[in-house]
């Protein structure tokens, strides 16, 4: 037989099945980045990749293994130039654009906030979706180091006026 004694200074869970999410606006800014651990397997792969090019015999597997460490290289250069994904601020969000630039949107270039929930592989897929009219960025657990939909309601949750939406 199991007990589980709980510990008389941490309140109970709510049984109303409410979830955890915090009550009210978040403090700013907020900021989103590649987490750490995602930038050193990118280097590792490129690595292993250098590794199979100088092991390799044979011209074709040799530039092959080549290109792949040249590009997993640059990959993760760029997760260390913009680690910084997302950020939340009183007055808008700042995004990555492009290879490693950064755009400013105002709230009011912002036309919507959502995540794209897809199937592929067998494999549920999250991706956050910033709406800025003539620009669409995406960004993947990975790249946020958070679940896209608590980034989602975190970023709504920071909007002015969002019951006007």
């Amino acid at each position: 037989m199991i007990v589980h004694v709980r510990n008389p200074g941490v309140p109970d869970e709510p049984s109303d099945g409410s979830s955890e999410r915090p009550v009210g606006p978040p403090t700013l800014p907020l900021s989103y980045r590649v987490p750490t651990w995602v930038v050193v397997t990118k280097f590792a792969a490129a690595g292993v990749f250098a590794l199979a090019a100088v092991l390799a015999s044979g011209r074709t597997p040799t530039v092959v293994a080549g290109i792949a460490a040249a590009g997993m290289a640059i990959y993760g250069l760029r997760d260390v130039l913009t680690r910084e994904r997302l950020r939340v601020e009183t007055d808008g969000l700042t995004v990555v654009h492009g290879i490693a630039g950064r755009a400013r949107l105002g709230w009011n270039q912002i036309e919507r906030i959502r995540v794209d929930e897809r199937l592929r592989l067998g494999v549920r897929t999250q991706l956050l979706e910033v709406d800025a009219g003539e620009w669409i960025g995406q960004y993947g657990r990975y790249e946020l180091d958070a679940d896209p939909e608590d980034v989602a309601a975190a970023i709504e949750a920071a909007r002015p006026n969002r019951s006007h939406r």
